[in-house]
């Protein structure tokens, strides 16, 4: 019976030195260059390891990172820092850096300590998702004060409501959320405001990271059947009750299918199986080669049963007493790619149905179009519009993750919470 305990392990400390010991300390680390969007200096925090000064390795990894405890278990390790390792190129095993540094957080013996003087400047940042969490920690960590308002009554964003507890153990956002606090942020959920009202409460500037909360329907017959679930609502319901003892999570039972292939497909389909189903199986109109989900986590969800119908798109899902009891899906074939860059999946005009319980529409987020027209910035279809990554149309206003540059990862949202606050730093001293 699988269960929500987390799935993968910390190396211990002889495991790690003899892992470090492999690095080669590059002059030209690529891991960094090339393959950590957050360009931490993993050469130098390895050595560290090697040498047995895992608090410095710490330190080193803190001067890059603001969500390293969360980026360690989440990020895809495989396409960055250890699909970049030099070790690669001669055909050898790359060193496990993201796993280098789960070790060093969960071993440190120290932690950052705040700044004693603090500006008179005070910074609003909306939404505590990655990049709010980010840009938050790196204003105080520059004597800024920083207060994120929070809509949520739980901290933390997909962090807390979109990755599930057996990847991401609640208690480790918690834990990092309490050390913001001790470095100086300042947290209020429950609670939203206007750009106006955030000025006149005496913001001297506000950072906008409140990401993709909108979820894609499929527009077709029987979305609105009962058993019919949105991969954020589904998520966020599981794990508001296994992370937070909050509401009455979901319970299913029998056959769900889950359309679409990525990341939250992933988590929807492994999750499903942890809350009652007995078969989960992933339908998607393209091939496994197109699958926008990493390897390890495709990997990890056949190991645990899941089956895949790939070359399958939902025309309707059935339903008998507004309950779901079947879902209609047209075989396809593909083409030549598209603008994505991947083969085009074309209809074949022969369609298979299949008996199941439950859907989950797992097929991408979209921006809160109402919310972020609100703001009165320039947007773009609900994306808000930045030239270089941070600012937007309004001075006053900064962004950053998801919400401006699209879908990405923890990481990139990470980063760009810290290159907000950077550019907002330089824009005070100006």
């Amino acid at each position: 019976m699988l269960d929500f305990k987390e799935t993968t392990r910390t190396y211990t400390k002889e495991e790690a030195f003899e892992e470090a010991r492999r690095c080669l300390n590059c002059k030209k680390p690529f891991c960094k260059i090339n393959g950590c969007p957050a360009h931490l200096r993993n050469n130098e925090w390895i050595h560290e390891i090697v040498n047995g000064n895992i608090d410095e390795a710490y330190k080193i990894i803190m001067d890059g990172s603001n969500l390293s405890t969360m980026c360690c278990r989440v990020c895809d390790h495989y396409s960055q820092c250890i699909g970049n390792c030099v070790l690669n190129k001669a055909k050898k095993e790359p060193v496990k850096v993201g796993y280098l540094e789960r070790f060093v957080q969960d071993n440190k013996t120290i932690e950052l300590e705040p700044v004693k003087e603090f500006k008179d400047i005070n910074v609003a940042v909306i939404g505590s998702g990655p990049s709010g969490l980010s840009c938050a920690l790196e204003l105080v960590k520059n004597g800024i004060h920083a207060t994120v308002y929070e809509k949520e009554e739980v901290l933390g964003g997909v962090l807390s409501l979109g990755i599930p507890e057996y990847r991401l153990p609640k208690h480790l956002v918690k834990e990092h959320i309490e050390f913001m606090k001790r470095m100086g942020v300042t947290f209020k959920t429950n609670e939203t405001y206007s750009i106006d009202e955030l000025k006149e409460m005496g913001y001297k500037k506000v950072f906008v990271g409140c990401g993709l909360s909108k979820y894609r329907s499929l527009g077709i017959p029987g979305e609105n059947l009962s058993n019919v679930y949105d991969g954020g609502s589904f998520l966020r319901k599981v794990n508001l009750k296994q992370g937070y003892n909050i509401g009455d999570g979901i319970k299913l039972e029998g056959t769900t299918f889950i359309v679409g292939a990525g990341n939250v497909a992933m988590d929807c389909c492994r999750t499903s199986q942890r809350v009652g189903s007995s078969k989960s199986v992933i339908v998607y109109r393209r091939s496994l080669e197109e699958a926008p989900a990493t390897k390890e986590e495709l990997n990890d969800a056949s190991k645990e049963g899941v089956i895949f119908n790939f070359l399958y798109n939902p025309v309707e899902i059935i339903g008998k007493d507004n309950k779901v009891c079947g879902i209609k899906c047209e075989k396809m074939i593909l083409g030549e790619p598209d603008e994505s860059g991947r083969r085009k999946p074309i209809g074949s005009n022969t369609f298979e149905t299949f008996e199941c319980d439950n859907v989950i529409i797992a097929i991408g987020e979209q921006p809160d179009g109402d919310y972020t027209n609100s703001l009165n910035i320039e947007t773009n279809h609900g994306y808000i519009v930045s030239s270089d990554g941070f600012s937007t149309s309004d001075p006053f206003v900064y962004a950053g993750g998801d919400i401006v540059r699209g879908a990405d990862t923890v990481v990139r949202a990470m980063y760009d919470g810290k290159c907000a606050a950077l550019k907002m730093i330089e824009d005070f001293n100006k």
